[in-house]
């Protein structure tokens, strides 16, 4: 059985999906883009650009950031919209 080391696999496929995520921009404009940038656009498109699953997405890691401050705010934007109950 093969034993996985999270730590390490987890940043190796977050580094592919930043390479991948180079792929939306163009060439002189790649070196500027964060890895937050390219994994975002690359989740963007993953989600298929729905963004109640993006806000989702978001509101999970900045709970787990414990900024429940930014989590209230999009949950509250989203009640709002209607999006949420």
């Amino acid at each position: 059985m093969k034993t996985i080391n999270v730590s390490t696999d987890t940043k190796q496929l977050l580094d592919y999906v930043a390479e991948e995520g180079k792929s939306h921009y163009k060439p002189e404009y790649q070196a500027k883009q964060t890895k937050a940038d390219l994994i975002g656009v690359e989740l963007s498109s993953y989600f298929k650009w729905d963004c109640l699953a993006l806000n989702q997405l978001a509101m999970a890691a900045l709970e787990d950031a414990n900024d429940h401050e930014m989590v209230q705010i999009i949950e509250n934007k989203l009640k709002e919209r209607g999006w949420i109950s």
